[in-house]
């Protein structure tokens, strides 16, 4: 008997957004019929925050930012920690960075840049001689199959790395609001904001 091998790769995302959907549900349904008050804007904001980690297809770690150490005090370096949701492979040269303020809009490409980073700190990596103003870079932190070094891409939800940008031309100072949103060529998008807080230290959390 001649036995045919299925391709389940793309099968095994779409079964656990399913699932997702069912959870969300059934949270959804618990926050409206708990004694706590709970308005409909916040389950909005539950509801769209949750779906756009499933669709997204990555999961944001945490976003640091470098605070320039001469006056005035602004954020000069960003960096994005993110991992893969699932085992599909997620090209990272097609993606954008979009960075906005108040006042400014600022458009980062990826540069074709990707080191490890090895024995060095993420905010002094060599890796920054080779961005520009407009462009990003990718420093792996996790890459066991180094498909991010050779093929700009993660594979694997163990993958993590850090996602890097100069921030010095949009003036980011405590206080201002700030979205970023990392946009590819497929359907992906995933938004993040903060505030940013008072340059306490010379690396702070942003997110």
């Amino acid at each position: 008997m001649k036995l045919t091998k299925h391709n389940t790769g793309s099968a095994i995302p779409f079964l656990i957004i399913i699932i997702f959907i069912l959870l969300i549900s059934l949270t959804a349904t618990s926050m409206i019929t708990s004694n706590v008050s709970t308005s409909d804007k916040q389950i909005d904001e539950y509801l769209e925050n949750v779906l756009d980690e499933i669709t997204s297809y990555v999961k944001i770690k945490n976003v640091y930012g470098q605070y320039a150490q001469q006056k005035p005090y602004h954020i000069s370096k960003i960096g994005i920690l993110i991992s893969p949701l699932f085992h599909d492979s997620i090209n990272l040269s097609e993606w954008i960075i979009q960075l906005q303020t108040t006042e400014t809009l600022s458009i980062y490409t990826f540069n074709n840049t990707a080191m490890k980073q090895e024995d060095h700190t993420i905010f002094t990596h060599p890796l920054w001689e080779k961005l520009s103003m407009s462009s990003f870079g990718i420093i792996g932190i996790i890459d066991k199959d180094d498909s991010l070094i050779h093929h700009y891409s993660l594979s694997d939800p163990s993958d993590l790395i850090f996602l890097v940008f100069n921030t010095s031309n949009a003036s980011i100072s405590k206080g201002d609001h700030v979205s970023i949103v990392l946009t590819s060529g497929t359907s992906m998008k995933k938004t993040i904001t903060f505030i940013a807080p008072l340059p306490t230290q010379n690396i702070v959390s942003l997110f």
